[in-house]
């Protein structure tokens, strides 16, 4: 079933300025910027990518580089979800009240969004996201709580007889409904249980690397939010 076109489309309120500031950069500028993602590798991390934008782009969004990219990404997002056409894209984000451009942008704009659907690292790196990230929940971090719990007997203000070490594992992570936190007890044993879990779900990474390099394969990683030096201002 065909996915009717939209009217206007909502644009989150941190990436309004970004739009605005690459539908009035010069032609220049806007070409430099599109520039940094020629000759590089469809497997190139996310703070490649970001460390690449703030390099070349002018200073009003070099200082923004996550979200630039962000954008970019969001982009190629719709672009997958929709199947409209670059043009018809274009048109939608130029044309939403949300921009408020004025009268002799959009088309230049419209064809700057088509620009940067043609870019075919992006295009990759957003499907990957897409594909990576359809799950229920998805892991944003975790934290692992130890403490001393004392064993008594007897009724205080007698001493405690032994003791326990006690870990309490916090896992944060997204879902629909938002952010929320789970947490699991655990003692010694559990903690040597879940590194041999983790060290074998590596290792088969490892393997799995072996067999795709062989094939030819680009295995995309570093899909979250990019961890590299320097913040945006925005964040």
């Amino acid at each position: 079933m065909a996915i009717p076109f939209p009217s206007r489309v909502s644009i989150p309120p941190h990436h309004r300025p970004i739009l605005q500031l690459l539908a009035n950069l010069p032609d220049a500028e806007f070409d430099a910027l599109l520039a940094v993602f020629d000759g590089l590798s469809l497997s190139t991390p996310r703070r490649e990518l970001v460390r690449a934008i703030r390099a070349a782009a002018p200073e009003a969004l070099s200082n923004s580089a996550r979200t630039v990219l962000d954008v970019f990404l969001g982009i190629h997002g719709m672009g997958t979800w929709s199947g409209f056409p670059p043009r018809s894209i274009g048109r939608l984000i130029a044309e939403t009240p949300d921009l408020q451009l004025s009268d002799d942008v959009p088309s230049r704009f419209v064809g700057r969004v088509e620009r940067i659907l043609d870019v075919r690292l992006l295009a990759a790196t957003a499907k990957a996201i897409d594909v990576a990230t359809e799950h229920e929940r998805l892991f944003h971090g975790a934290r692992i709580f130890t403490d001393i719990r004392s064993v008594f007997l007897e009724e205080p203000p007698a001493s405690p007889v032994s003791a326990v070490l006690s870990h309490s594992l916090r896992i944060d992570f997204h879902s629909e409904s938002g952010n929320d936190s789970l947490f699991v007890a655990l003692d010694g044993s559990d903690l040597r249980v879940l590194r041999a879990v983790i060290d074998r779900a590596i290792a088969k990474a490892d393997a799995l690397q072996e067999t795709l390099t062989s094939q030819e394969i680009i295995r995309v990683e570093d899909l979250g939010q990019p961890d590299d030096e320097g913040t945006d201002d925005d964040t």
